[in-house]
């Protein structure tokens, strides 16, 4: 989705996410916290709703805090 800014583009990709992935599983890591960031490491098992292609990705997030608030959030992942 690229970059988004605020709750509503917030919303629009966590709908973008549900209208094109069916999730079978997902597991989350604790997170782990250096100053105002923080990472959490999710497992995911989805299929891709137009090309019915089933995957599991790993992905790591990280995320960076100012003034209690997320304001940016990094995606690594590779698909298997």
């Amino acid at each position: 989705m690229g970059h988004i800014q605020g709750m509503e583009s917030l919303k629009k990709k966590g709908d973008w996410w549900a209208d094109t992935f069916d999730v079978h599983s997902v597991e989350v890591s604790d997170p782990t916290v250096a100053d105002n960031w923080f990472s959490v490491r999710f497992e995911m098992d989805t299929t891709h709703k137009p090309s019915h292609q089933r995957s599991k990705t790993s992905e790591i997030a990280v995320y960076q805090v100012s003034d209690g608030k997320i304001v940016r959030e990094q995606c690594f992942y590779d698909q298997q």
